[in-house]
């Protein structure tokens, strides 16, 4: 009965907030102030449901968060609310809180909703003239959070995971000009770099315990770099750049024998 109570409670305020919309009962302000406010508060109810119900309380901080990234996406694209930093920062911190969730609880799906949800939070900031430098800093950022996730809890599906969110924000990069093409090259070698770590670490570490995703990420980390030193780097000096690579990832081969 509670909760068939709570079910119906849900369904009349939909239903006044749907009509206190097409009546202007509730200006553009109070509209995105509700929408964040409902689902902060579905965001912290899936946390603590998630003490004693697992699943349940994962739906709810899926849902909560998604519900403050489609808010903050209908702030910039109908009202111009905020700058697009400023919502891409609060989308990052929502995700963060998901990822932190998935860490106490060790709920590895919810880890992989995060660096989903994580990936899309740019494309919602509806940013006039989108910047590759901040968007490659935040993705490492990004990053860098899922291969912490990856460090306490051994989840290296996670890694192959942020390996194809930063090859998805690579990808157009690699069939037009390079406008900030130096700088764009710096993040794909640290990018790189992190990856070779981070990987190379993680077959050092458990050598008895083959896993599918790091051979992914070895061979997807080495393509990415390839293509994106086919695309941003000279001619006269691609082949200097390959071998210095090669002779780094070879050196990572030696250590996982």
């Amino acid at each position: 009965l509670l909760k068939l109570g709570a079910f119906l409670f849900l369904i009349g305020l939909g239903w006044f907030a749907s009509y206190a919309f097409l009546n202007n009962w509730i200006g553009p302000v109070g509209r995105i102030a509700l929408g964040i406010v409902a689902s902060v508060l579905i965001l912290i109810l899936g946390f603590w449901r998630a003490r004693r119900h697992t699943y349940q309380g994962s739906v709810f901080l899926i849902l909560g968060s998604t519900g403050i990234l489609l808010t903050l996406f209908a702030a910039r694209q109908m009202y111009g609310f905020f700058s697009p930093w400023s919502v891409l920062v609060v989308m990052f911190f929502c995700t963060a809180f998901v990822g932190l969730a998935s860490v106490k609880y060790r709920v590895q799906w919810l880890s992989v909703a995060s660096i989903v949800l994580a990936g899309i939070a740019p494309l919602l900031t509806n940013d006039p003239a989108p910047h590759d430098v901040q968007t490659f800093s935040y993705l490492f950022v990004v990053t860098l959070g899922a291969l912490w996730v990856v460090a306490l809890t051994g989840w290296r599906n996670l890694t192959v995971w942020a390996l194809l969110l930063t090859a998805s924000y690579s990808a157009p990069h690699f069939f037009s000009v390079l406008p900030q093409r130096g700088t764009l090259l710096l993040f794909a070698y640290a990018f790189a770099a992190l990856f070779f770590i981070t990987n190379t670490l993680g077959i050092v570490k458990a050598k008895e315990r083959k896993s599918t995703a790091d051979l992914f990420v070895a061979a997807g980390n080495g393509l990415l770099l390839l293509l994106w030193i086919m695309s941003a780097v000279s001619p006269e000096w691609r082949s200097l750049v390959i071998a210095a690579w090669m002779v780094v990832f070879a050196v990572g081969a030696f250590l996982t024998l």
